[in-house]
């Protein structure tokens, strides 16, 4: 007898749709009654807005890598003070 996936269980399917939604939602966009994403037409601060938190999560788990290379590299990068501040850190 094989045991049933829990992935497929009800409650595991409500749960992941519920912490996807919060996410989208945490990330800046707007979600219908329909759980679906609003459609709409986003400028350059707004459009940044909504993917600062997957980058700073992201910059977040490369720091070390960041630390390690940044120097060696940064010879290649566009000058920018902010930049080199923020990954001296």
């Amino acid at each position: 007898m094989t045991s049933p996936d829990i992935r497929s269980s009800p409650y595991f399917r409500r749960k992941l749709r519920a912490e996807l939604l919060a996410l989208v939602e945490r990330q800046g966009f707007k979600i219908g009654p329909d759980h679906l994403v609003k459609e709409r037409s986003y400028g350059k601060k707004k459009i940044r807005a909504i993917h600062s938190l997957s980058r700073n999560e992201r910059l977040t788990e490369e720091r070390p890598f960041i630390k390690k290379w940044f120097p060696r590299l940064s010879k290649y990068l566009a000058d920018s003070g902010a930049r080199r501040a923020r990954f001296r850190n």
